[in-house]
């Protein structure tokens, strides 16, 4: 059954029911009324953001940590997605001004009401448009892309490790001297020399062994302090000669005397090391030594050669200590050596005798002990070479080489360090020790100016991955601003609502009881409760021709499109 047609050809206006004229309203184009607020408004929002992005990098660069509860790239990465959302919009509202500002034109083709529509809402067709390329498919492009701004401004701060420095004075306690109360050694028996150590020294070589740090009452509020301080020690002063040596027999005949005064039967020490110490009844005089530290090494492989001889002698004297201090304990700058230190004044030292306590006895019977060792060479005869080793400091410091030949004698491989530096250095730390030992009684506190380096991570800005980000933000903004120029053309608020374009394009189904300059919202309120059908409609007058199509009419007058009809 053929549905009754009600309209007239397409181009004329419909009969209307009751031959009343639809509600209209006046075209009212202008600068303000017309002005897209919402527009602008998300508009200047996204530049408002991309400016809070740069406040947070500035503010963030050589900032403590600690002064951000939450990191600045988490405030970036919010920033940048809020600025993607509020440009998205504005596009949004930039496609719909934009369609219907061409719409206006006099040289506007479908075509191109069309162009503008799709590249809005369709990225894959913004990328193939090809000869019809336009604005509205550069700047959806470019929108595209924007949300890589979010990784690149979470890149622009990271945090890295930072030093700064303030002066500031520490007050310490340390002896400048060894005196009274830090007696290191206790002689007993008729022997004018130490037998044991006293308990308070024991504990400070305990210490040293363990390497345990050195407590002291101030600390360093925070961080790491450097300074100099003035405590008891030792001055070095070292000397060094050579020997030749040879144990091989010379021609055959191990009898001969060799370059070291030996024959080649004899021992010959060719690593060695000892301390020399003996006590002194009155005392021992300012500026003169109080023990030395003798070593022999021979330094090449080899069973003859050279051997390396040092002598150095320990003055007692009051010293300037390079020291850190950190937390509550103190410690020697790993920096400075025993060359480093400055003698500020020798002192004398108390002399002992028998059964009473040693000022140096105990330190250089505990030095004895730890580091005296012997290594001595001669030639065994039909056995080879032999070598005999005395003490643990031998062993640290012996190295060898490679065989080279089958014929050559192993103990001839062997060769050793030079242990000067890390014994004195062992010295030093104890005798550094001793001054800062609790029981140090009767001694001013010195204040120690000390430069305090604090260690503390800080945000630092890298303004290349900013303005990358800037750049995405900025490009995508550029595009949007013209879709939203001559707003001012229009007389009403647009959209591109389907129910408002197919009203301006005259549909049929919605020309009866509208205005033609209605808005979108206008419209649902004139003809938003009518119904409508999509589906297969006549045309025609009753009893004439017909034409029959898909559109939109009421639903009594639209049956289901046919298969294998042609519309």
């Amino acid at each position: 059954m053929q549905a009754e047609a009600r309209y007239g050809p397409v181009g004329h206006p419909p009969a209307l029911d009751g031959h009343q004229h639809p509600p209209g309203r006046p075209w009212r184009a202008s600068v303000v009324r017309r002005l897209p607020w919402d527009a602008l408004l998300t508009f200047f929002g996204a530049i408002a953001s991309a400016i809070l992005m740069v406040v947070v990098i500035l503010k963030s660069n050589n900032d403590p940590v600690s002064n951000w509860p939450v990191a600045p790239a988490v405030y970036l990465a919010i920033v940048s997605v809020v600025a993607n959302i509020l440009l998205r919009y504005a596009f949004s509202r930039g496609v719909e001004l934009s369609w219907w500002v061409a719409a206006m034109k006099d040289d506007t083709k479908v075509q191109d009401l069309h162009n503008i529509w799709l590249y809005g809402t369709s990225l894959r067709s913004a990328f193939v448009a090809g000869r019809n390329f336009n604005l509205v498919a550069l700047a959806a492009i470019l929108l595209a892309l924007v949300p890589a701004n979010a990784p690149l401004a979470q890149r622009a701060s990271t945090t890295v490790t930072r030093t700064t420095t303030a002066d500031i004075a520490i007050p310490l306690v340390a002896a400048p001297t060894i005196g009274p109360w830090m007696e290191t050694g206790q002689i007993t028996g008729r022997a004018h020399a130490v037998s044991y150590l006293t308990a308070s020294f024991a504990k400070v070589l305990q210490d040293h062994l363990v390497s345990a740090p050195i407590t002291v009452s101030q600390a360093c509020d925070s961080g790491t302090c450097k300074g100099v301080v003035h405590a008891a020690g030792f001055e070095v002063s070292c000397v060094s000669g050579s020997q030749l040596f040879d144990k091989y027999p010379a021609s055959g005949n191990a009898s001969v005397i060799g370059p070291d005064g030996t024959t080649a039967l004899n021992d010959t020490t060719i690593f060695g090391t000892g301390f020399n110490y003996n006590e002194q009844p009155v005392r021992f005089e300012a500026g003169k030594s109080a023990m030395n530290l003798t070593v022999v090494f021979k330094g090449d492989s080899g069973c003859k050669g050279a051997l390396t001889l040092r002598n150095c002698t320990l003055t007692p004297a009051t010293l300037e200590y390079r020291v850190v201090v950190a937390n509550s304990s103190i410690a020697l700058d790993s920096a400075y050596t025993y060359e480093d230190d400055k003698v500020v004044s020798y002192y004398e030292t108390p002399g002992t005798t028998a059964q009473q306590p040693s000022f140096h006895g105990g330190l250089a019977m505990a030095l004895k002990s730890m580091f005296t060792s012997n290594v001595a060479m001669s030639f065994g005869g039909a056995v080879g070479m032999r070598i005999i080793t005395t003490g643990v400091t031998g062993l640290r410091f012996q190295r060898a080489k490679e065989r080279e030949s089958t014929v050559e004698d192993n103990a001839c491989l062997s060769y050793w360090l030079d242990p000067t530096h890390d014994l004195l250095m062992s010295v030093r730390e104890i005798a550094f020790r001793l001054a800062f030992q609790t029981n140090v009684t009767g001694v001013a506190t010195q204040e120690m100016r000390a430069e305090r380096l604090l260690t503390e991570v800080v945000y630092q800005s890298d303004y290349k991955f900013l303005g990358l980000a800037l750049l995405f933000i900025g490009l995508s903004a550029l595009t949007v601003v013209p879709l939203l120029l001559k707003w001012w053309r229009l007389g009403r608020e647009v959209s591109l609502s389907p129910i408002e374009v197919a009203r301006a394009f005259g549909a049929p189904e919605l020309m009866a009881g509208s205005g033609s300059n209605s808005s979108a919202s206008e419209l649902m309120k004139e003809v938003g409760s009518r119904e409508v059908r999509y589906g297969q409609v006549v045309y025609g007058e009753y009893g004439g021709p017909t034409v029959t199509a898909l559109a939109f009419a009421h639903p009594t007058m639209v049956q289901p499109p046919q298969k294998g009809t042609v519309y």
